[in-house]
């Protein structure tokens, strides 16, 4: 089922958001230069149905919309979530766009910092994202926040490849039951046993399809 998130982050509030929502439209002229990196002279260019975009194997019950609004009450940013991606519990950051006006003062990485924790308390065990191959500061912005890559796909749609990063959380708890041990050491094999297993019965990834 889908969740529902509204958390904040230094003050900026982030909530569902309609396609509809009047405040869009100024958002994404603001955030033209996004449009134009990944998309160039394209018609998608600047619209939201770039955005809210699904493959085929995903709908529209799996998309999460959040807007970010400023205390001013503005809409400067803009998510695309899609949980259960390629396996259950594994979500999609599809898009995050800031207005280039707020951008350049940590509010990105609290955002995600915020929204990893909302993540982590709903269930979700990963975030997956997809960061064209030639936006090296977008990789490393990234990999700063904890992601690590995962593979590289080949896109003819796009003004460049893209690099495939995951960030997996850690969920793991241990109790001591008995005193330290054999029987706590054998606790930790076990776990790390099962957690080898998992990974090896999880289906290959399904690349994105669109940013």
């Amino acid at each position: 089922m889908r969740q529902s998130l509204a958390f904040s982050a230094r003050g900026y509030q982030i909530a569902p958001v309609a396609t509809g929502d009047a405040r869009l439209p100024g958002l994404l002229t603001a955030c033209h230069g996004y449009f134009t990196l990944h998309y160039g002279d394209d018609a998608r260019n600047g619209t939201i149905d770039a955005l809210v975009a699904l493959p085929t194997h995903k709908s529209s019950h799996d998309r999460m919309l959040l807007g970010v609004t400023a205390p001013s009450g503005e809409l400067v940013g803009l998510i695309v979530l899609v949980q259960n991606w390629n396996r259950a519990r594994q979500w999609c950051l599809r898009s995050m766009i800031i207005d280039p006006a707020h951008r350049g003062q940590g509010l990105g990485s609290a955002i995600y910092s915020a929204l990893a924790d909302q993540a982590k308390r709903t269930g979700a065990a990963s975030i997956l994202i997809g960061v064209l191959a030639a936006n090296s500061a977008a990789h490393r912005f990234w990999l700063a926040c904890g992601f690590t890559e995962v593979g590289r796909e080949v896109r003819t749609d796009l003004t460049s490849d893209l690099i495939h990063l995951e960030h997996r959380f850690c969920q793991i708890q241990l109790k001591t039951v008995l005193p330290p041990g054999r029987v706590l050491g054998r606790q930790i094999a076990l776990t790390s046993a099962s957690l080898a297993a998992d990974h090896r019965s999880q289906a290959p990834l399904r690349w994105l399809t669109a940013p």
